[in-house]
């Protein structure tokens, strides 16, 4: 498998394992200093990556026992509306924390 690979004077802030319910695969989500990404375990690939500058927020919720986060991105350059990215897992609160510490607030 290829490492995650860090861009110049990015910082890792936190890793976690969850499950991006758009696309229904587990993968790792990552949060640095610049970016937040999610990268599937099985395929290898980057299917989320947006700037700390492109992300207008999270919210969290609850389906049945289940926790989310979902991921505001501010604007799509290309259907010209905003994206939501939901994720689950059992380190959403985990995930939380690093998204505030990376400078991403929460939706209220």
């Amino acid at each position: 498998m290829e490492k995650f690979s860090l861009q110049e004077n990015e910082k890792i802030i936190g890793r976690v394992d969850m499950h991006y319910l758009q696309e229904n695969i587990n993968g790792s989500f990552y949060v640095t200093n610049q970016r937040v990404c999610f990268k599937g375990n099985v395929t290898d690939y980057l299917y989320m990556e947006l700037s700390v500058s492109e992300t207008a927020g999270y919210d969290t919720g609850r389906f049945m026992l289940a926790h989310y986060v979902r991921l505001h991105d501010i604007y799509d350059r290309y259907k010209g509306h905003k994206h939501l990215y939901k994720f689950t897992g059992l380190s959403v609160k985990k995930l939380c924390r690093y998204l505030e510490q990376a400078g991403i607030n929460r939706i209220q």
